[in-house]
């Protein structure tokens, strides 16, 4: 009972909202009060068998085992942070309220995915995420946002699709089994596992901000309000990863032909969101481009445990302890943007220390939590006794330094660039931002010991000292001479952010204006009825033909099938807009 509380908790109080409209005090609160009990629950330690609610979709199980701990750790600090912060962000916020309903809806929807033990309730919960962010992305209402919201909007609905397709055939692959760890066994036996190891990979990795789905990301969060870009990109991004873990044949059986891809596609995002965050000038769209590199890293380790079954085991939990640092690091660093602006003269030094703490830890220098993380990345690599295996460590160290010099670029233009909007006071939001810096100093750490996860802890030794900093000073003084050398040359190389889509853009205007049709007829209102346009479109040759070849095809139930769930997924998204 007390996992189904956590997860119905922030719907109730999003329910209440209606009656708190005018007490913006308490609307404040609710975001923490909301959050709050999940990470008691998480940072306690203690791991919930499964739990079976029969009349809650068809079944629903939830379970809170050691995986699930870690990650549950993640969501309800970061959760709770970030609804403390807000507090003090939107105080002055005409649509405050509407912000806060979002909120807990994806809330609701990120804690209900991670205990969900069943498809039905995992992916409820996750389409509840998905489409509840998007209220948060579009939240201040102007051209920048809607174009954010509308491309995130597109990309999801594409990813759900593929998802579905997934899911039908992991489930027929299972034998109608719904449980989460029989379908991952039967999708590394079926033979179509290739096919749905792609639709899986592609649909999660729209959340995950793969490669090439994570367009979305740079446009969301420099305009997603500033507590909203923490949770998107420190635990909602998180969905995907552990979509992938879930779905992916991990520990089941070797997919080299996978695992090859992924660790490909792995380290194309580790160095080239870090290339395309270098040529951006704000701030948060330099950590949307951080993230995805991270997250790149992460993939890594996934294609790493695809082609060695035995090490899954060990790749688990140095993969968890790798999203729960990325997350806490990365919220701190997105909490401190809005905190800057806000803050007195005699306090910047502190807050530049902590947000220095939270950059090194990121990119892995010693002592720090990301020194923990890397360090399980590196074992795991070195027990697969590959002959390539110096080659990946190579690769690791050299993500070292341009990860480094990404976060010495954020850290510059954070300080020299364009400053944010000032919001909220430094006491409403400073303080749970320096709770959260404590977390990113020592979370990893305590999680480690009290979850009793399964990881060694780096020797210190000057070998391990040295490996862990030289990388960082490596990236620091790279940055430092370009800055010397070529003082306006970090400027000139200018990528939009989101980077691909931007032309995809362009393509489709400048098609539209070179295809020789008069569109503006069409789109008058005087003919925007349904009558007359059907009409319009049928007096076309071309079109009756393809009625004709499409009609006998409905006939078939797969056709059937897949327009059906078309047709669910723009109800859906008419319903959020």
């Amino acid at each position: 009972m007390i996992l189904l509380c956590i997860i119905h908790l922030p719907i109730l109080l999003a329910c209440l909202l209606p009656c708190l409209k005018k007490r913006t005090a308490a609307l404040g609160w609710l975001g923490v009060l909301a959050a709050l009990p999940a990470g008691v629950l998480a940072w306690s330690g203690v791991v919930w068998p499964e739990v079976v609610f029969a009349d809650l979709f068809l079944g629903s199980v939830l379970v809170l085992d050691p995986l699930r701990l870690v990650f549950l750790a993640l969501t309800g600090t970061l959760w709770t942070l970030a609804g403390w912060y807000a507090r003090s962000y939107l105080a002055d916020d005409a649509r405050a309220g509407r912000f806060q309903c979002f909120f807990l809806l994806s809330m609701a929807g990120n804690f209900g995915l991670i205990l969900a033990a069943d498809l039905i309730t995992f992916y409820g919960f996750f389409v509840l995420m998905t489409f509840a962010s998007y209220g948060l992305v579009v939240h201040q209402a102007d051209p920048e946002a809607h174009r954010a919201g509308r491309i995130y909007l597109i990309m999801s609905l594409l990813g759900e699709v593929l998802l579905l397709s997934a899911m039908f055939l992991a489930v027929d692959a299972a034998g109608g089994q719904l449980r989460l760890d029989a379908l991952s066994s039967a999708i590394g036996e079926s033979p179509n596992r290739g096919l749905i190891c792609t639709l899986a990979f592609l649909g999660f990795g729209v959340k995950a901000g793969a490669v090439p789905l994570y367009f979305w990301l740079p446009l969301a969060h420099p305009v997603a309000p500033t507590p909203a870009s923490a949770v998107l990109s420190g635990a909602m991004i998180k969905a995907g990863l552990l979509g992938w873990i879930h779905f992916l044949p991990l520990g089941e059986q070797a997919l080299p032909t996978g695992s090859g891809t992924l660790i490909f596609l792995g380290f194309l995002a580790a160095f080239g969101a870090a290339g395309l965050g270098l040529c951006q000038q704000n701030a948060k769209t330099i950590l949307a481009y951080s993230s995805i590199s991270q997250m790149g890293l992460m993939t890594v380790l996934l294609g790493i445990s695809l082609a060695h079954p035995a090490l899954w085991p060990v790749a688990a939990p140095a993969l968890a302890l790798f999203a729960l640092h990325h997350g806490l690091a990365k919220g701190a660093l997105f909490l401190g943007t809005g905190l800057l602006p806000v803050c007195p003269a005699r306090w910047r030094r502190w807050v530049w220390a902590g947000l220095a703490l939270a950059a090194l830890a990121i990119a892995g220098a010693p002592l720090t939590s990301g020194a923990l993380a890397k360090y399980g990345l590196k074992e795991v690599i070195a027990g697969t006794h590959h002959p390539d295996a110096g080659w990946l460590l190579l690769l690791l160290t050299l993500s070292a330094i341009t990860t480094s010099l990404l976060l010495a670029k954020f850290l510059r233009m954070l300080g020299r660039g364009k400053q944010p909007a000032a919001h909220g006071t430094f006491a409403g939001l400073g303080v749970p931002w320096a709770v959260l810096i404590l977390f990113v100093a020592l979370g990893p750490y305590f999680a480690v010991m009290h979850f009793g996860l399964p990881l060694p802890f780096p020797p210190l030794t000057w070998g391990n000292l040295v490996g862990g900093l030289w990388p960082v000073l490596a990236g620091g003084m790279i940055f430092v001479g370009f800055l010397r050398l070529a003082p306006q040359a970090w400027r000139a190389i200018r990528i939009p952010a989101g980077d691909g889509i931007v032309l995809i853009e362009r393509l489709i205007t400048t098609l539209y204006r070179k295809i020789p049709f008069n569109w503006g007829d069409w789109w008058d209102r005087e003919f925007l009825n349904f009558t007359t346009l059907s009409d319009r479109i049928m007096d076309i040759e071309s079109t009756r033909s393809v009625v004709n070849r499409i009609e006998p095809r409905l006939g078939i139930w797969a056709v059937v099938g897949f327009i059906l769930i078309g047709l669910i997924l723009c109800f859906i998204s008419l319903l959020i807009l």
